[in-house]
């Protein structure tokens, strides 16, 4: 004969650790509360005054594309890149002279496809540029490069 459930007065077979299926939600064992998930959160990002001197910028210079020459419409911080990254050169991150007006397409190029970029003849300017301000910021903190 099958075992019987548990619960006082239930006649039902046994379906798993002594209760029926009716009767499952008494299991001691499966009663433990899971943890909640803590969802990520958002990524707080501290004001570096980038956006101020973007506004800036693009006040002042004329809306041209520094690599290709054509004409920026609209504003947008993927259309300033920093010649020297921020990363290596903290210190140049707010220098107007190491940020450039470029489409966002050419900012994309110069960042994260280096070799196509030093390929491209259209960024012989930028790359000059980029040597120069490396000798200068080297220069002027006596650093050997």
């Amino acid at each position: 004969m099958p075992k019987q459930c548990n619960k006082d007065e239930c006649v039902n077979n046994v379906w798993g650790k002594g209760y029926c299926k009716y009767h499952q939600y008494l299991r001691k064992d499966k009663n433990k509360k899971k943890p909640l998930k803590k969802s990520p959160l958002k990524k707080v990002y501290k004001p570096t005054g980038e956006l101020a001197l973007f506004k800036e910028i693009w006040e002042e210079r004329k809306k041209i594309c520094f690599v290709s020459g054509e004409v920026i419409e609209n504003f947008s911080v993927q259309c300033f890149a920093h010649v020297l990254p921020k990363g290596s050169y903290p210190t140049l991150r707010l220098d107007k002279e190491n940020i450039v007006l470029v489409k966002s397409e050419i900012h994309y190029i110069y960042d994260h496809q280096v070799d196509k970029a030093k390929e491209t003849p259209m960024f012989k300017e930028l790359l000059d540029l980029k040597q120069r301000l490396k000798e200068e910021f080297y220069r002027k903190n006596k650093l050997v490069g």
